[in-house]
């Protein structure tokens, strides 16, 4: 009986940690797959940093620091979100992903989306491919630049 037991337990240990292995496994697919799907879009990825209009409260002058964006097209159109962009700020610098920084304009801002479109004089900015709708599902994984 005791010896069955022993076989028991060593089955469970070894088990667990095949089980232990998988998930290592996993999680370093997992890993790679997010740093793949990452350097895919970087070439499309900005930042953008603003000057003025910020809000004051008392004597404390409010920041709301840099944001992203993402190139939609080739010659220069980039959208982002419009929360950095309510206090209308007096100038907009974009950073590319190339390290080149350009001014830009804001061209328009959609207040239901809260999306907000720029445009800078470059041309043939690397343009983020889309997903197709028909390849997102409910409940699949997302990933956010």
């Amino acid at each position: 009986m005791r010896m069955k037991l022993l076989r028991f337990l060593m089955c469970v240990a070894l088990l667990c940690r095949v089980s232990f292995a998988a998930d290592g496994k996993l999680e370093a697919l997992e890993e790679s797959a997010f740093k793949q799907a990452a350097a895919l879009v970087d070439p499309s990825l900005v930042r953008i940093e603003t000057v003025g209009g910020l809000e004051q409260v008392g004597e404390v002058t409010l920041g709301t620091g840099p944001t992203s964006g993402v190139v939609v097209t080739e010659d220069g159109f980039v959208i982002s979100s419009s929360f950095n962009f309510v206090s209308k700020p007096a100038s907009i610098l974009v950073t590319l992903a190339d390290g080149r920084r350009f001014p830009a304009k804001l061209i328009a801002s959609d207040k239901l989306k809260l999306l907000t479109l720029l445009k800078v004089e470059a041309t043939g900015l690397t343009v983020a491919k889309p997903a197709s709708r028909e390849g997102v599902k409910v409940g699949q994984w997302a990933l956010a630049l």
